[in-house]
């Protein structure tokens, strides 16, 4: 503090990446701290970081959750991205921040600049939850923000990221559908969703169908949002267990018993990426209040590290689903042994 000339309060604060702290002040503590190669005591922030949580937090600043789809709610009809924004909030809270929500089209079609109206708001941290398609890009200064993203559909800039895990996750459900006797698995998917987590599922299936010697077959990729192209990739294979996304997986379970195909007596049904409001169904469900509580974790963790722009290396934070038990699928392995 008294090589940089202020109170020792603005230079603990400038460590933390205060928002009230301007920007010249800050760079001026940082180059004093780097100077006399200052490096903080771990015993003594693990004590601060207990007493810290015995104590509710102050509010320290927002950080926005930006939202990049056609429609301002169109991002709301994936169940997945409300939980992630339900675990952020709580979790900001918890830490003293708060969460705006900015829909960029909106703000691009009033001609307004996204980057000005974050500095104008003092917003540094920045939530970015899945794009509306694969292989996205968004353009921001990235400079003056620190940046966590959701999933595998941003490319453009590369970001720090939090994820399901879903090569690991498609691996277990095929572990589980192995040890109840399923023999004759069968990926059907829309090829929109596997290219949505970089192909991980299809990968994952065909690791498994090799490591569990289940009966080879290539995934089904579907082009059309119809029913009766799902029903006839079915027909085709004779699978005796259809591993596909939560959408179909609800519709196979209300649609199959009217082509004769009974679930599971006749047929068994398991889901990818199920959402904790889906019940019923056999699957790996997705804690995504979890998710949104680690990218928030993340994210302000930058904030204290100063650490803004895009990064040289990226982490990847992934997180395992769960086996969720539904009645979409039973044990067969007393029919198979005999």
């Amino acid at each position: 503090a008294k090589e940089a000339g202020v109170h020792h309060s603005t230079v603990s604060r400038a460590l933390k990446n205060h928002p009230g702290i301007p920007e010249k002040t800050r760079k001026k503590v940082l180059a004093v701290v780097r100077r006399l190669q200052y490096v903080p005591d771990p015993h003594l922030s693990a004590l601060a970081f207990y007493k810290n949580s015995l104590r509710p937090a102050g509010f320290l600043a927002n950080l926005a959750w930006i939202t990049n789809f056609p429609k301002e709610e169109g991002w709301k009809d994936n169940p997945h991205f409300s939980f992630y924004q339900e675990g952020a909030k709580l979790r900001a809270a918890e830490l003293g921040y708060g969460l705006d929500t900015l829909w960029l089209p909106g703000i691009l079609a009033a001609g307004k600049s996204p980057s000005q109206i974050l500095r104008n708001r003092s917003i540094r941290g920045l939530l970015l939850p899945p794009q509306p398609a694969p292989n996205a890009s968004l353009n921001l200064d990235w400079d003056d923000f620190s940046v966590v993203s959701f999933g595998c559909t941003l490319t453009q800039p590369s970001v720090h990221n939090v994820a399901l895990d879903h090569f690991r996750s498609i691996q277990r459900l095929m572990e589980k559908i192995h040890r109840l006797g399923y023999r004759r698995p069968r990926l059907i998917l829309s090829l929109h969703s596997d290219l949505r987590v970089s192909s991980a599922w299809s990968a994952g299936f065909a690791i498994s169908l090799r490591q569990l010697e289940l009966i080879p077959s290539d995934p089904v990729f579907l082009t059309s949002p119809h029913f009766s192209d799902f029903l006839a990739a079915i027909k085709k294979s004779k699978p005796d267990v259809v591993i596909t996304t939560r959408g179909w997986a609800n519709l196979a379970r209300e649609h199959l018993p009217h082509s004769g195909l009974r679930v599971p007596q006749d047929i068994g049904i398991a889901a990818v990426n199920l959402a904790p409001s889906d019940h019923g169904l056999h699957g790996i469900v997705e804690d995504g209040r979890l998710i949104g509580r680690h990218a928030v974790e993340m994210l302000t963790a930058m904030l204290q590290r100063g650490e803004t722009g895009i990064p040289q290396n990226i982490k990847h934070l992934i997180t395992e689903g769960e086996i969720q038990h539904g009645s979409t699928l039973r044990d067969i392995s007393e029919k198979e042994s005999n």
